[in-house]
């Protein structure tokens, strides 16, 4: 709630943005009530309005990894439409969970693999990118900078877009991400938020 309450005091102040690999429709249920000017849900492939020229046959998808990945190996796969998400949270063999699935999905045509915490997202090849969902926001609202912040690889194309025209922020340390700052965790979050409220009402001191 404490979270909560701050974004939706930022997206008051700022140009406030949500890129989500969930579905839009999940996303969009769990921020009813924060004033956010746009979201994204599906890695970008879903936008909040207009249409989007993503249209895989994910149905099909999800019958051809079926036989592939029986229920003991703990695998839960989700259809969202644009993408699919293979969630292996919970895998009582968590490398056996990711070794099958690595191999199921080799024999789906045009896809894109992304991975997630604890998930491997497919994608239509090509498509669905946080960072041409971050440069086609900040284009909408007239943004020359943005800051980013995310918390997973998902997120990385993001961190990459626009150079110095992005302050990305990673949440966790990680020696391979291209976010230049980070913070501890997600705990650190309500700090970060505080800090932009801070800025917008001049409440901050000179240290």
């Amino acid at each position: 709630p404490g979270t909560r309450a701050l974004l939706t005091s930022v997206a008051k102040a700022f140009p406030t943005i949500v890129i989500s690999g969930r579905a839009l429709a999940d996303v969009t249920a769990m921020l009813n009530s924060v004033p956010l000017w746009y979201i994204y849900g599906n890695h970008g492939l879903e936008p909040a309005r207009g249409w989007s020229e993503a249209n895989p046959d994910t149905t099909a998808w999800i019958s051809q990894l079926a036989p592939h990945l029986p229920p003991e190996l703990g695998v839960r796969m989700e259809d969202k439409r644009y993408t699919v998400t293979l969630h292996f949270r919970g895998a009582p063999d968590r490398d056996r969970a990711v070794a099958a699935i690595e191999a199921a999905v080799k024999a789906l045509p045009e896809i894109s693999i992304l991975r997630g915490k604890e998930a491997i997202n497919l994608l239509p090849r090509g498509r669905g990118n946080k960072g041409m969902a971050l440069a086609q926001a900040r284009d909408f609202f007239a943004c020359h900078h943005a800051i980013y912040v995310g918390d997973e690889d998902t997120d990385e194309a993001a961190f990459a877009t626009g150079g110095e025209r992005t302050l990305a922020i990673r949440v966790e340390p990680s020696e391979h991400s291209r976010a230049k700052y980070h913070i501890g965790s997600q705990l650190d979050i309500d700090t970060f938020l505080r800090t932009l409220l801070g800025f917008r009402h001049g409440t901050l001191n000179s240290d």
